[in-house]
């Protein structure tokens, strides 16, 4: 095996940073064919989209809205479709026929919809987005609101009756045969403005999963028309353009009522276009059925192959798609061990989600071991606090933030114990990984290992065995004024951590002794350049405690000797650790870089004084375009190891000297 290529107490937000975003996947997780099985927790993350996040939005719409329409551009297939007309008449729109059709012979202006007729496709350019929120007033949800202005140009579409009309005048033979072409650039404004409202809500029929749905939208009545707003937000006659086409009539003496009466049609057409395509973005996609979400009670919609997305039969509708990350994953891939020990996640947007000046998004999910490790002994699963809804604005760090994502100290609890079960902190550490690790670094305290293994070098080999699950600490993760570490903001505690160290001897690994310690590792993370985090390693120098020794019969010296091998062990170990320490990038939201601005406990324990539930990262949104190329990689340097406080032993434990530089070359 392996060691790990992170510190496991970062390993928790890396996996978070790797493999959140928009859908469920992430590398090394694999789909679970019965969905996830294992208990779950209410907002065990949150996410926190402020006042003035929503203000850094606006002011990089463009990007924003390249994320749903390419080039700021939707082309909206309008269906052929039949009106009627205030019991006046009942006309076919966008009777098109097939492609290039322009006649009743190929099915364009025959009065019927067939499946001759093919949609006409209706671009809708957009010139401007502004984001704002509406409070949820009477026990309703609050809303996201989109005013968008907009440019519609539907090209030439027909209208047509299947036989005469009165429209036509007293010949009741002639039908109706017109072309329509609406652009709103032929009145002033030359623009369309409408107003969109969004609720987001935890969708009770599908697990709480996070949805979307347009709750109104303004803009596409006609001017003057019952309910309509005032220009720019309506639609305008003066933008409709009426041609006759052979074989009928288009109504002149009636032109006002008649543009009045297809605008109607037109308007409702493309804000049901509208409406249908949030409702797209907002289903869950698939290529086939295992691509569908399964909820909680088992239930499993089916893929609508056509369409491309998820449809479930009983609620009538598709699931939403879930945000976040579920599968099993291979914990060796994650901690760079070579034994297989996979563990399902289910982390997924919903459940507390809340708009009033910005918008919080709460979550549900939880961790468990897909199979039982027999290198740990079987525990149960922690029970998770409830812990109350973090309150981002009041802890913000100077100038604000636009983001906040809080991890509650119980999820994090929740994930150890997953690793643990499943075996993925049953580590093993040779030569081979780090070269001081022979037996010759040991016989300067255990001069009796000579007889054993002779005068020359031999491999010597580390193996974990932890006996408890790690357990979390949340501090202020603060630091003093020249960068020392003050307040860790993660501590990982393994109590219990049997540590078995065997040497070669006549060429097969015979274990020496056993020592059982409690491990004690402080982690921070600090900025490291635009969009990325940097983890920090707190000193070691009280990492080891309680030490105790056992299974050291071939060997003759006192076992309480041993002590001493401790910091010569963590000092071998302090090189691997320090260039683990790498930094890592926070997903990014579309074409923003999210860059960290503090990371900090939030919401005070009550059951633990001066600690907190929950992880903070505060962070603001930066252009991916403005962040500058990115600088020569930063490596960290052992500068020298000294003895430490006698506190912990006449011995001492090591204190490191780690210096942060750029990489020298060839490193």
């Amino acid at each position: 095996m392996r060691p790990s290529s992170r510190p496991l107490v970062a390993s928790s937000l890396l996996l978070l940073a790797a493999c959140s975003g928009t859908g469920v996947g992430c590398p090394g997780l694999q789909p679970l064919p019965a969905g996830y099985q294992g208990p779950r927790q209410d907002d065990p993350v949150t996410v926190r989209l402020s006042r003035d996040g929503i203000s850094a939005l606006n002011q990089a719409w463009p990007q924003l809205l390249a994320l749903v329409a390419s080039g700021q551009t939707l082309s909206f297939p309008v269906a052929c479709t039949k009106q009627s007309f205030a019991g006046i008449a009942s006309i076919t729109v966008a009777d098109q026929g097939s492609a290039g059709c322009t006649d009743p012979s190929c099915g364009a202006l025959d009065g019927q919809c067939t499946a001759a007729d093919v949609p006409a496709n209706v671009p809708v350019t957009f010139t401007g987005l502004k984001l704002g929120t509406r409070p949820g007033a009477q026990g309703q949800p609050g809303a996201l609101q989109a005013t968008l202005t907009l440019k519609i140009s539907t090209g030439k579409l027909y209208a047509a009756t299947r036989g005469g009309s009165l429209l036509c005048g007293w010949n009741m033979a002639t039908p109706i045969r017109c072309g329509i072409d609406f652009d709103g650039a032929r009145a002033s404004p030359d623009e369309n403005t409408v107003v969109a409202s969004l609720q987001l809500f935890a969708d009770p029929e599908f697990s709480e999963r996070l949805n979307v749905r347009m709750f109104s939208l303004d803009g596409l009545k006609v001017c003057g028309a019952s309910g309509s707003l005032p220009p720019p937000a309506c639609t305008d006659g003066s933008d409709l353009e009426l041609t006759d086409e052979p074989g009928g009539c288009c109504p002149s003496s009636n032109a006002a009522l008649f543009k009045d009466l297809l605008l109607q049609s037109l308007s409702g057409l493309l804000e049901d276009k509208l409406r249908e395509q949030v409702d797209a973005l907002a289903c869950a996609p698939c290529a086939t059925d295992a691509d569908c979400p399964v909820e909680e009670d088992g239930r499993r919609s089916r893929c609508d192959a056509a369409e491309g997305t998820c449809f479930n039969a009983t609620a009538g509708r598709c699931p939403p798609a879930a945000t976040g990350l579920e599968g099993r994953l291979d914990i060796t891939q994650l901690l760079g061990t070579g034994t297989p020990s996979p563990a399902d996640l289910s982390l997924v947007l919903g459940h507390g989600t809340q708009v009033d000046t910005g918008v919080t998004l709460g979550s549900r999910g939880g961790s468990v071991a897909a199979t039982q490790a027999a290198c740990v002994p079987a525990l149960p699963a922690p029970v998770a606090a409830t812990v109350p809804a973090p309150d981002f604005e009041s802890s913000a760090p100077d100038g604000g933030f636009h983001v906040g994502i809080s991890v509650t100290r119980g999820w994090l609890d929740g994930f150890g114990h997953a690793l643990h079960q499943s075996g993925g902190l049953c580590l093993q550490v040779g030569s081979a990984d780090v070269p001081q690790l022979t037996t010759g670094a040991l016989r300067a305290v255990l001069p009796s290992l000579g007889l054993l293994t002779g005068p020359a070098d031999a491999p010597a080999l580390v193996v974990l065995r932890p006996q408890a699950p790690p357990t979390f600490r949340v501090g202020a993760g603060t630091f003093g004024p020249t960068g020392q570490m003050v307040d860790p903001l993660l501590t990982m505690t393994l109590a219990g951590l049997a540590v078995d160290v065997y040497g070669l001897v006549e060429d097969r690994q015979v274990r020496l002794f056993t020592a059982t310690l409690d491990l004690v590792l402080p982690v921070s993370l600090q900025e490291d350049g635009c969009g990325k985090v940097l983890p920090v390693l707190g000193t070691l120098d009280q990492a080891v405690q309680n030490p105790r020794f056992t299974n050291s019969e071939m060997l003759s010296e006192d076992p309480q000797a041993l002590a001493a091998l401790l910091p010569a062990l963590i000092s071998a170990a302090q090189p691997g650790l320090a260039t683990a320490l790498t930094s890592f990038t926070l997903p990014p939201l579309g074409t923003f870089s999210i860059s960290l601005a503090e990371a900090k406990g939030l919401t005070a324990s009550t059951a633990v004084p001066g600690s907190f539930e929950r992880v903070a990262l505060f962070s603001r949104l930066v252009s991916t375009t403005s962040c500058p190329a990115s600088p020569t990689p930063a490596s960290l340097r052992l500068e020298g190891v000294t003895r430490g406080s006698a506190r912990h032993g006449a011995a001492g434990w090591p204190a490191a000297r780690v210096l942060l530089g750029e990489s020298p070359p060839g490193t």
